[in-house]
């Protein structure tokens, strides 16, 4: 928003250099972000997508480092696939939908095909979404307000969301 304004703010452009060095620097050297420890807080499995989502929005588009996070996590969601029933955990969840949705194509197709008919059927007849059982405390989605939000920012990726995922050549923000 800062960089849209036309304005001239002093270390923007390298407060964004940093940012987006600091994300790199916590990629694991399975292509997550986060710890690698999944028993812990901060884990790769629970931070993966927001930080994915930080390089596709700051930095040029399908670098290396995204490309390794997004094979990351497929690897992960192949072996344990999106499941309200068993690991919904929707705050990993809303930044998974806007990292796999930037980065468009058949990993979206891949993301998608899980993720849609897993918040559609957990959609009751109210508008509502019921409750999921998380695999992971801090994952609770038992909060209605919570719930709501989350699912239906999910649900409108489409249209919230410019799509920055398919730059390839420059950053937003050296234009």
């Amino acid at each position: 928003a800062a960089k849209n304004t036309g304005l001239k703010i002093d270390g923007l452009h390298s407060c964004i250099g940093k940012m987006t060095d600091y994300l790199e620097t916590m990629q694991t050297k399975d292509g997550g972000f986060g710890g690698s420890n999944r028993d812990q807080h901060y884990n790769q499995w629970s931070l993966s997508g927001v930080g994915i989502l930080g390089l596709q929005t700051m930095a040029k588009g399908k670098t290396t480092a995204i490309k390794k996070g997004i094979k990351f996590l497929r690897e992960f969601l192949t072996a344990e696939p999106l499941d309200w029933n068993k690991n919904c955990n929707l705050y990993c969840w809303y930044y998974y939908t806007q990292a796999f949705f930037q980065q468009g194509g058949d990993d979206w197709k891949f993301y998608n095909q899980q993720f849609l008919p897993q918040v559609l059927a957990a959609q009751q007849s109210d508008g509502a979404f019921k409750a999921g059982r998380p695999n992971w405390p801090a994952g609770d989605a038992a909060d209605a307000i919570y719930r709501q939000c989350l699912c239906t920012l999910q649900l409108e990726v489409f249209y919230r969301y410019l799509k920055v995922g398919d730059r390839e050549e420059s950053s937003f923000f050296e234009k």
